[in-house]
């Protein structure tokens, strides 16, 4: 009987905390963002999130060309200095980065910065940039 007792009380406790979990309490705050990419700019322009949330992005690519989506750590053009496309000498300038091919989604987890600011989103392809494809992100 005891036995029967323990095994009830724990499988109600296992079962309330997958509950829980599963409801978002004690995991953290989660954001769904959903960027369209197309040839040369980003919709919308302007993303907002909480600082350190837990961040999923849907990256639809309406254009003809691979497109990123990479928010770097510099907080406008002339603070980045970053090699186009992006290589090994980039990986501190940037914090997240994902890239969609022509026609394609793609689905990816990060977390937001953990200072507050306005970080730029760009496209890291040759020539992208300069023809306007940026973005920001606010973090607060």
């Amino acid at each position: 009987m005891i036995f029967r007792v323990r095994f009830v009380s724990l499988c109600f406790c296992l079962l309330s905390f997958v509950t829980l979990v599963t409801m978002g309490y004690g995991v953290g705050q989660s954001t769904h963002l959903q960027v369209t990419a197309k040839d040369f700019e980003f919709s919308p322009k302007k993303l907002v999130v909480g600082i350190g949330e837990n961040i999923s992005i849907s990256l639809t690519n309406h254009g003809v060309q691979e497109h990123e989506w990479a928010a770097s750590r510099g907080r406008s053009l002339y603070s980045m200095t970053v090699t186009l496309p992006f290589n090994e000498d980039d990986k501190a300038k940037i914090f997240w980065k994902m890239e969609a091919g022509a026609g394609e989604t793609r689905e990816e987890r990060f977390m937001a910065p953990s200072q507050s600011g306005t970080y730029l989103i760009v496209c890291g392809k040759p020539r992208h940039i300069e023809r306007g494809m940026t973005a920001t992100l606010v973090v607060e």
